[in-house]
């Protein structure tokens, strides 16, 4: 684990936000909040992300909750053990737990000096686009097996950001989880802290799959088009932003946080696990005591989950 990574994610969580919704996106429940939702630093080594109870639909909790259960992880699991962890419990029905691990990015950003598309509009992609973890052929050309023809891309609805899916090869393997991981990562990285496009490579089973994210109309900057926001999934663009004091390893920052008083499980143990399956953790801290959660990831490259276990 990343420990200045992982510091540095708290210069993007306003505690100010009131309480919202949280549930599964594309599922007909109205949210404030669609999951899967994550927070990176600039160098995307390190995330914090929210997630339902197993069995719940739904979640409510403000971010000084979601915040005081990520920086209790952060110095219970992190700084003390070197590990990622899960607090459970959190928010006003309980339903929300919050995890924080290590990510291994693949992201290069643009050299070309041209402007990145605003983070507003990439938000309408990366809180829409699908993220479900079923395994799929992704490929271009004749083969009868594919399943997600490439190039495929994913349009916001300002006309500003575009992404790219592609392929560098043969047809692969992939979920279009990990490449919403990615996509997350060269926004945080290449567009929030650069103001650059990016791509991000490496994806899917055989490495082939690749992600590119730029900025397709940038003559519409400043247009009313580009003030457009919807109340769909993708509401909350502003979420993920930096805090207007924020710098790296901002101490200002992270000392306005504190411990909470909630259950958390350090994921030491852990071994041999396949992501998107319930499991149930006991905790270390206090004896007696479970949660049965699905750890967040990605079910081929395990590249969140491998840094917690």
């Amino acid at each position: 684990m990343n420990v200045v990574s992982c510091k540095n994610i708290f210069n993007y969580i306003d505690k100010r936000v009131p309480e919202r919704t949280f549930a599964d996106r594309h599922t007909g429940i109205q949210a404030d909040i669609a999951l899967p939702w994550r927070i990176y630093d600039n160098k995307a080594l390190c995330f914090v992300q929210p997630a339902l109870r197993n069995g719940a639909t739904s979640a409510r909790a403000n971010f000084q909750e979601l915040g005081g259960a990520a920086y209790t992880l952060l110095q219970e699991c992190v700084v003390k053990r070197g590990v990622g962890g899960v607090a459970a419990q959190i928010g006003g029905d309980n339903n929300l737990y919050v995890a924080i691990a290590k990510y291994q990015p693949r992201v290069r950003c643009d050299a070309n000096p041209v402007p990145a598309p605003p983070w507003r509009s990439c938000h309408h992609i990366w809180g829409d686009m699908q993220s479900g973890q079923e395994r799929q052929i992704f490929g271009s050309g004749s083969d009868p097996t594919i399943q997600v023809e490439l190039p495929f891309i994913l349009k916001a609805i300002d006309a500003r950001c575009e992404a790219t899916v592609d392929t560098a090869g043969k047809p692969t393997i992939g979920t279009w989880y990990q490449i919403w991981e990615a996509t997350v990562a060269i926004a945080s990285i290449c567009m929030r802290a650069k103001d650059r496009g990016g791509r991000a490579s490496g994806l899917g089973v055989n490495q082939e799959i690749v992600i590119e994210m730029y900025d397709a109309a940038p003559d519409l900057a400043g247009s009313m088009v580009n003030q457009t926001v919807d109340n769909s999934s993708s509401a909350n663009p502003d979420l993920g932003q930096p805090l207007a004091s924020a710098t790296n390893a901002n101490s200002s920052i992270l000392n306005t946080w504190g411990e909470s008083d909630i259950q958390i499980f350090s994921m030491e143990a852990i071994s041999d696990y396949v992501v998107g399956e319930p499991l149930e953790l006991s905790s270390n801290l206090e004896q007696g005591d479970s949660i049965l959660v699905t750890l967040p990831g990605d079910i081929f490259t395990n590249s969140s989950q491998d840094a917690s276990a």
